[in-house]
C-alpha cells in the first residue's frame, strides 16, 4: 500500500512539474519547488503591463509630441549617437519635445565595435546634457552586419567586454546613474550574460513572455517594431516597464545632477 501512495504521488508531482513548464498559474502555484537556477518569472506581460512607451530615432520624422503624451504613452526613448561622432538628426526636436510635454526621456548610444570606447562615451556627453533627460543612459548592444563574424572569436569577444566596461564607467561616472543594456535574446546569451549585471531592456518580437530571463536583470521589454499611435506618421517601436507605475518612478525618476 505504502509503495502504491509513492508511485502515485511521484506521478502526481512529475506531472505538475509538465505542467508549469506550459502554465503560468501552476508554475505560481509551486513556487520554491522550481529549480533554483531556473529564471524567475516576471508577473509582467505583453497583457498585463501597467506602463508602456516608445522609442524613436530621425527614421520617425517630426514628431506630434503633444498627441504622444496624450496618447498615455509613458516613456521615450531617444536615439543620440552612434559610435565615435555621428549625432541623430532630429535629436534636440525629440529631447525638447518629450521636455515640454513632461514626458520622461531617456537617450541611448548605438555602441559600435572597435571604435575607441572614449572617444564613443564623449560623444554621448557631448550631446545629451544632464538636464535634458531624466532616465538612466542607454548602451545600444546588438549584432550588425559588420561585426558579426568578428565577435564569434574568442579574443574578440574579450576585446568586446572590455570595450563596454569602459563606455559603461564613462556614462555611469558622468550621470550618477547605472547605463541599462539595450540587446536581443542572441547577443545577451553570447555576451552579456555573465560578464555585466547592468539592467536590460531586452528586445524580443515573438514572446509572450521573457520566461527566458530573470525577472529582476530585466527592466523594459521592446516587444513591437510596428505600433501606430497618433502623433507619429510612420511605425514606431513599443516597450513595456517591468514593473508598477509607482515602481518606475521611484527607481527611475530620481536624476542625480550636480
Amino acid at each position: 500500500m505504502k509503495k502504491t501512495c509513492l508511485l502515485l504521488c511521484s506521478l502526481l508531482f512529475a506531472a505538475l512539474l509538465s505542467l508549469a513548464m506550459v502554465s503560468p498559474e501552476v508554475h505560481g502555484f509551486l513556487g520554491g519547488l522550481s529549480p533554483s537556477n531556473s529564471p524567475t518569472r516576471s508577473a509582467v506581460t505583453r497583457v498585463n503591463a501597467q506602463l508602456r512607451g516608445i522609442d524613436v530615432s530621425h527614421h520617425q520624422g517630426a514628431i506630434n509630441w503633444k498627441k504622444v503624451s496624450d496618447h498615455k504613452i509613458g516613456f521615450c526613448f531617444i536615439k543620440a549617437t552612434e559610435g565615435r561622432t555621428l549625432v541623430d538628426k532630429r535629436l534636440v526636436q525629440n529631447l525638447e519635445g518629450c521636455r515640454k510635454n513632461d514626458l520622461p526621456r531617456g537617450a541611448y548610444h548605438y555602441y559600435i565595435f572597435g571604435a575607441d570606447p572614449g572617444l564613443q562615451g564623449r560623444n554621448f556627453i557631448a550631446r545629451v546634457p544632464k538636464k535634458a533627460v531624466n532616465l538612466p543612459p542607454v548602451i545600444d548592444l546588438e549584432y550588425d552586419r559588420r561585426y558579426n563574424r568578428a565577435l564569434l572569436h574568442s579574443h574578440n569577444k574579450k576585446r568586446f567586454i572590455r570595450e563596454v566596461r569602459e563606455l559603461e564607467r564613462i556614462l555611469r561616472n558622468h550621470y550618477g546613474k547605472e547605463p541599462i543594456f539595450y540587446t536581443n535574446a542572441r547577443f545577451y546569451h553570447s555576451l552579456i550574460k555573465g560578464n555585466f549585471n547592468n539592467p536590460i531592456w531586452m528586445c524580443d518580437l515573438k514572446s509572450d513572455e521573457l520566461h527566458y530571463l530573470d525577472s529582476s536583470k530585466w527592466h523594459f521589454w521592446q516587444y513591437s517594431h510596428t505600433s501606430r499611435i497618433p502623433g507619429i506618421s510612420i511605425e514606431v517601436d513599443m516597450n513595456l516597464y517591468n514593473g508598477t507605475r509607482a515602481d518606475f518612478e521611484r527607481k527611475l525618476l530620481s536624476q542625480k545632477t550636480d
